[in-house]
């Protein structure tokens, strides 16, 4: 087992290794297993080298940290060894962190600010957008545009379209007498207001049902 894989072993039980004096040692709640014990002194000067060119990583930020773990979870990496590679590649080269931030970006994981405190922070999927509109008849015309129209803009604003689209195919569904027309009423509507929205180019932000 490798330098990187022992030293996530060890973190997956709990277990800080680190660098005191060329030596290594441990920081955890309980006693380490006899047999990670061993493992770590067949491969001492590995995980010295290992642990020393840890140390002269710059640190990723917390939240950082949470969004790239975020994102392995979501591709599927459970090996432990890959993700603390993949972590360390990050702290050590601000290119492969953007790319990372990046591809996580794309996969709609964001953290989001709490006003207060949480033990960690909160994850959004890109999924979680359409819960407003999930429930409407749309069309494959309609998804198609709703989906090239929001490409590019941020969370926020998708959240808010999809929002006033809601309620923009509600109100004019709910005023059609006739039962029949009531998915087109409520589909032409919506679909005036958000080229409406679209024309004018503005953020999302300032829009509501009046518009």
């Amino acid at each position: 087992m490798s330098a990187q894989a022992l030293i996530a072993k060890a973190e997956a039980q709990g277990i800080t290794l680190r660098l005191q004096a060329g030596a290594i040692a441990w920081e955890s709640h309980r006693l380490p297993p006899d047999e990670l014990l061993s493992e770590l002194a067949a491969h001492k000067s590995e995980i010295v080298i290992a642990l020393s060119l840890a140390t002269s990583l710059s640190p990723l930020s917390a939240d950082d940290s949470f969004i790239i773990n975020a994102w392995l979870n979501l591709i599927g990496e459970n090996d432990p060894a890959q993700r603390l590679f993949v972590l360390q590649r990050c702290a050590a080269n601000p290119l492969a962190l953007e790319y990372v931030l990046g591809l996580a970006a794309d996969a709609g994981l964001a953290v989001i600010a709490m006003d207060e405190p949480i033990l960690r922070p909160a994850i959004l999927s890109v999924s979680s957008i359409w819960e407003a509109a999930e429930d409407l008849p749309l069309l494959p015309d309609d998804k198609q545009f709703l989906t090239d129209f929001l490409q590019g803009k941020t969370h926020a604003d998708k959240s808010a379209l999809l929002a006033g689209y809601r309620r923009q195919w509600d109100e004019a569904s709910s005023g059609e007498t006739q039962e029949h027309r009531r998915d087109n009423a409520g589909r032409s509507a919506a679909n005036r207001w958000i080229r409406r929205v679209a024309t004018r180019g503005t953020s999302a932000q300032g829009h509501s049902e009046g518009c």
